[in-house]
């Protein structure tokens, strides 16, 4: 017996530890309870809100969900016949319960894509978009502009809210600062966990003024990490990056060749051209998404995902001018015929009112209280308000002190002379015209001048605040007094 057993175990294979370089995550659905499996299944489908609109589209377009002119003619007869200049004609027969439930499903796709904006407006999203992404590095401008003292704090709790929000649902996490040298929190991407992510919290309070923005340098440490380690990447820029557009447009463009790296460029707080059309660019070279976020305003100023959605909102409205067309009987080249549209008719033109109770007051006079300051368009404020009507524009305050160039025959030297700046007491300057005009530069008129341009801003974004305001906000300014 003892032998037996001796040569069972010779014949048997040794055993071989297993390992498992990358176990499939479990998704949780392999549970016995009903319960969590539909909780579970739930918070599947709040995920699905956290893709980007091109991806979310993919299932709630209107071309996805069935909503074109196509699909609408299609639940219709179509006629062709002779017309009397010999020509064929078209004609269309359509019922107007198609018509109607065509219209609602409009409505209800624009009531949708009207809901997504106001989800991308609110928290984190409002300010740095929407992040994409499992693996998702982060480089944030500090620079001198980006980081003033009166920048910071708000930057700073900013990005301690897109950790809380977003970075905390990632998988891994890598953060970079940008300044005149790049630094980064670790030498790699880390897993998500609380650990990391007080680490990430303490490091956003550290955060302060470094020179310049090397975006450059960034970009190359970012990048270098390749796609097993960061499939996303999100840039936080304030200020104009220290290399030039083509360079910094050249290298990423060759870098990202092959590579399925989710670009996120941010403009945050910034008002300098340069900057707002340095993030644009780089996102169209990358194929990626821009986010430009203003805080004074308080609104995003552009977005990738939220322009996708009002183009699908334009869309719609389009859509519904062509069911207009067709009630009224024409839709391009195509007569339309409306079959029970006159039952429809008559039933809304049939008044309940009689039949319905009566408010208390129903009959006492109407009494409307006119406002105190009648509202403007904006083009009629600012002839009272602009830069130019208060005589803030370049050339307004500088023309006192331009002169021009001046050039004559003087006969005692029998030649042309023309005059000479002083370097220390005029510059040259262009004007507005063309031509070039010699300028004494006050500093003490400058200074005062910028007060004045800041107060200006000031009164030019309260304006802005009013009008995205209540009722302002979804109907505009109403200023006319007879409407």
């Amino acid at each position: 017996m003892e032998a037996a057993s001796t040569s069972l175990r010779d014949d048997c294979p040794p055993w071989e530890d297993v390992s498992l370089s990358a176990p499939h995550r479990d998704d949780g659905l392999l549970v016995t309870n009903v319960n969590q499996t539909q909780d579970l299944l739930r918070s599947q489908g709040q995920a699905a809100e956290w893709k980007s609109s091109s991806d979310w589209l993919l299932t709630h377009s209107l071309y996805s969900s069935g909503l074109s002119l196509s699909t609408l003619l299609s639940h219709g007869t179509t006629k062709i016949s002779a017309g009397e200049d010999g020509g064929l004609s078209r004609q269309l027969e359509i019922t107007a319960a198609a018509l109607i439930h065509f219209d609602f499903q409009l409505y209800q796709a624009i009531e949708l894509y009207h809901g997504r904006i106001r989800w991308l407006n609110q928290g984190s999203r409002k300010v740095f978009g929407l992040v994409k992404g499992s693996r998702v590095g982060v480089i944030v401008d500090t620079s001198d502009v980006n980081c003033t003292k009166f920048r910071l704090p708000d930057l700073q709790r900013n990005l301690l809210s897109l950790i809380e929000e977003q970075l905390s649902c990632k998988r891994q996490l890598y953060l970079m600062s940008c300044g005149t040298e790049t630094s980064s929190l670790w030498d790699g991407p880390r897993d998500v966990n609380t650990f990391r992510l007080q680490e990430a919290c303490g490091w956003v309070d550290e955060l302060g003024a470094r020179g310049g923005c090397n975006l450059l340098q960034a970009l190359k440490r970012g990048l270098g990490l390749g796609c097993t380690q960061l499939d996303s990447l999100v840039i936080v820029l304030g200020s104009s990056p220290d290399q030039t557009s083509d360079a910094l447009f050249d290298y990423v463009g060759q870098s990202i060749l092959g590579r399925a790296l989710l670009i996120h460029v941010v403009s945050y707080c910034s008002v300098s051209h340069l900057t707002i059309a340095t993030v644009k660019r780089l996102a169209e070279v990358t194929r990626g998404r821009h986010h430009i976020f203003s805080a004074s305003l308080g609104v995003v100023d552009s977005s990738t995902d939220v322009e996708l959605l009002w183009t699908e909102i334009k869309a719609a409205r389009e859509l519904l001018g062509h069911t207009e067309a067709l009630r009224q009987g024409r839709l391009r080249d195509m007569s339309v015929t409306v079959v029970g549209q006159q039952i429809s008719t008559e039933l809304d033109s049939f008044s309940l009112s009689p039949s319905l109770p009566r408010p208390p007051n129903h009959n006492a006079p109407l009494s409307i209280k006119p406002p105190g300051v009648q509202p403007s368009s904006s083009a009629d404020w600012l002839r009272n308000h602009g830069l130019k009507a208060k005589r803030l524009g370049l050339y307004q305050v500088l023309s006192p002190n331009a002169y021009s160039l001046l050039e004559g025959f003087v006969p005692i030297l029998n030649k042309t002379v023309s005059s000479t700046v002083h370097e220390k007491a005029m510059v040259q300057f262009e004007w507005h015209d063309g031509t070039v005009k010699n300028v004494h530069v006050d500093l003490p008129l400058i200074y005062h001048y910028q007060k004045q341009l800041m107060s200006a801003v000031a009164v030019l974004e309260r304006r802005v605040r009013w009008l995205s305001s209540g009722s302002r906000q979804i109907w505009g300014t109403v200023c006319e007094q007879r409407v």
